[in-house]
């Protein structure tokens, strides 16, 4: 297999009216045939590929992190050239070579294509399913129904234990009957071999490939990692066609290693809005990058399909229904401009929705990439080649306008915690500095306390009740009591960015609890949790999204679900969750570090106890461990991380921890 570092690019086909796009979804670098002649350059290929990969910064040693491919995507786009079907070749080689293969997404997988007989190389659809394993291709089983075997090595001749490339013990004919050989140039036609005086027989065979999962990416991008020990098979049929094994009969989609994921592919969010809009919302999807001039179209196609299963009734688009690309492509001109002809109905869509969808489609396309060649600094959007109308910037601009689409929110990252005298302070430069006119929340039996966005309001758990007070009064208010009297039956509150006070009960009655102002806490309905141990509870920084921590069995899970509230910001429930982290079997807390990442105190299966970047639809990255953690909270960013403890807080600094001893209870905004 050769790898080269190579950023040319092919134009785009395009398609009829209304086609969605000119490449398939999954369509990214393809490679192509060594010639078996060229056996100075086999010897050098080898080594040019580890010498790119060490550029490229590919690591070579340490853990694999499960749960997670690995570490992004390098600034150079490498186009990896795996050998095609080699001549007398077996059913199990010519299996394990497609799948090798399969990692090759330029020009439409051609290389791979190449192992398929004619009537299948057409219906073939590699973009439905990306299976992602982890390890080496050989990783991968093959089977045949008559026995299970690895993939040997291929003997100096050419063949893998067959006489002119057929395997007696994977041949549909008894052998012993002339079914071992195929003569060149058949009588019988290519997909069959003569027996002699019997009637022409095809000869077929089957091979199983089973492999272990570390995640999937579908037709749309949508990353799922794989529960703990999840497993795929998948079931090869081959024919003699041409005479050469071809595989005539297989499941659409493909396979990639998890060692490669990282190059072949890169994230990307592609924006939507809070019901209220005032945030982009990102939903992370998961792209080939082998032809970057396809990005932007993948991107727009994804945005006009709609938002992930799991966040679909949490956010909304400015697309209506049915809205399309009028080509199968958006395309980029030199100056960076990306022309998006929309389908005629684009113009059912009200003034404020065309405002949103346009914000969305300049989100999702003018992000700053490290890999991505084309860049996009401005978008034209028209629809069948007119003008797409929208409200002046004026309007836009008014103090009566709703919508607002800024994206990544910030916070106010300074922690509030409390100190050795009860009293909330706010950690500064440095220092606590105590929190003025909060004596209604002060006390020995205060813990967890929690700061609203604005810093007009704070919360704390004294004895079981979560208490909400504003700078000045006198007294607090009682926003709810457990039942059972006792603080650590509820979750740590937190305020949302509308001012929601959030927090659940630890038993999973299937319900959480919001508070707004001074005003009794509500029942969310969240029918998922019911009956599981819920540790943790926090809301995005765009008020859309939800990342809860729950235990049973012994083991932590950690999900993501959308906010669902009505058009007052109401919350009313929390969808249907999407896992994060399958092999994660215990975790204290979770905290969002920014629009697209939490930030996990936990351990992994092979790993021990410490916090965890995860980029939700995404990937996994440990970080340094601190000893005595029970606790996490984080500013703006994966490196703003504070640990609490039970003496005091820890800062993270590079990759130390730097402890502010006496400080409890560290929170942030969310």
């Amino acid at each position: 297999m050769r790898v080269e570092d190579s950023r040319a690019t092919r134009p785009l086909r395009t398609g009829g009216r209304g086609s969605r796009r000119s490449v398939p979804r999954c369509s990214v670098p393809r490679w192509f045939p060594v010639p078996p002649s060229s056996r100075s350059l086999r010897v050098l290929l080898p080594v040019l590929a580890l010498c790119l990969q060490a550029c490229v910064g590919m690591p070579d040693s340490g853990p694999v992190v499960p749960g997670g491919p690995v570490d992004g995507v390098r600034n150079g786009i490498p186009n990896f050239f795996p050998d095609g079907p080699r001549a007398g070749a077996g059913p199990l080689e010519t299996v394990r070579g497609f799948l090798r293969a399969g990692a090759a997404f330029k020009d439409d997988h051609a290389v791979a294509r190449s192992f398929l007989t004619a009537r299948t190389r057409s219906s073939w659809k590699p973009d439905t399913q990306v299976v992602v394993f982890p390890g080496e291709d050989k990783s991968i089983e093959l089977t045949s129904p008559d026995r299970s075997e690895t993939f040997p090595e291929p003997s100096p001749g050419g063949a893998t234990r067959e006489t002119g490339g057929v395997d007696p013990a994977l041949s549909s004919t008894p052998t012993g009957t002339g079914a071992g050989s195929v003569p060149s140039g058949s009588p019988s036609g290519p997909d069959v071999v003569d027996v002699g005086n019997a009637l022409p027989t095809p000869v077929t065979a089957v091979v199983r490939a089973r492999a272990r999962m570390v995640a999937t990416v579908d037709a749309a991008g949508c990353y799922r990692q794989a529960q703990t020990e999840e497993t795929v098979t998948r079931t090869f049929r081959l024919v003699i066609s041409e005479g050469q094994w071809r595989i005539n009969s297989l499941d659409d989609g493909t396979f990639v290693s998890q060692g490669n994921f990282g190059y072949v592919f890169q994230s990307r969010p592609v924006y939507f809005a809070d019901p209220s809009r005032n945030w982009l919302v990102p939903d992370v999807r998961w792209f080939p990058v082998s032809e970057p001039s396809a990005t932007p179209t993948y991107l727009v196609s994804a945005l006009l399909d709609g938002p992930s299963p799991w966040l679909r009734d949490a956010v909304v688009t400015g697309a209506p229904a049915g809205t399309g690309l009028t080509v199968g492509a958006v395309a980029v001109d030199s100056n960076g401009v990306a022309a998006v002809d929309l389908t005629e109905e684009a113009l059912t869509a009200d003034a404020e929705s065309r405002l949103l969808l346009v914000a969305q489609l300049k989100a999702t396309l003018e992000r700053p990439t490290a890999v991505l060649d084309v860049r996009v600094t401005s978008v034209s959007v028209t629809v069948e080649q007119t003008r797409f109308d929208t409200p002046s910037s004026s309007e836009d601009r008014s103090q009566d306008s709703r919508v607002r689409f800024r994206t990544d929110p910030t916070i106010d990252g300074r922690p509030v915690a409390i100190d050795s005298r009860g009293r909330i302070v706010r950690l500064t430069e440095g220092k606590a500095v105590v929190q003025p006119q909060l004596e209604a929340l002060q006390g020995a039996s205060s813990s967890w306390p929690a700061v609203s966005y604005g810093g007009d309001a704070y919360a704390v758990l004294s004895r079981g009740r979560l208490l909400h007070a504003v700078p000045g009064e006198s007294t607090a208010f009682v926003v709810h009591t457990s039942p059972t009297g006792k603080s650590d039956s509820l979750t740590p509150p937190s305020f949302d960015p509308l001012g929601w006070l959030w927090t659940a009960r630890a038993d999973g009655p299937g319900t959480v609890l919001a508070g707004e102002d001074q005003q009794k806490a509500h029942e969310v309905r969240a029918d998922w949790l019911e009956g599981l141990v819920i540790r943790s509870l926090r809301i995005s920084r765009d008020g859309a999204r939800a990342v809860v921590v729950t235990q049973a069995g012994g083991r932590s899970r950690l999900w993501v679900a959308g906010v669902l509230r009505d058009d007052h910001g109401y919350p009313r429930a929390l969808g249907t969750p999407l896992q994060l982290v399958p092999d994660l079997r215990t975790a204290r807390g979770a905290a969002w570090a920014d629009e697209s990442h939490v930030v996990v105190l936990g351990q992994l299966d092979k790993s021990g106890e410490k916090p965890w970047t995860v980029e939700v639809s995404g990937t996994v990255e440990g970080l340094a461990p601190l000893s005595g953690a029970q606790s996490v909270t984080v500013g703006n960013g994966p490196d703003a991380i504070y640990l609490g403890t039970r003496t005091g807080t820890a800062e993270r600094t590079l990759s130390s921890w730097t402890q502010l001893p006496g400080l409890r209870w560290p929170s942030v905004p969310g």
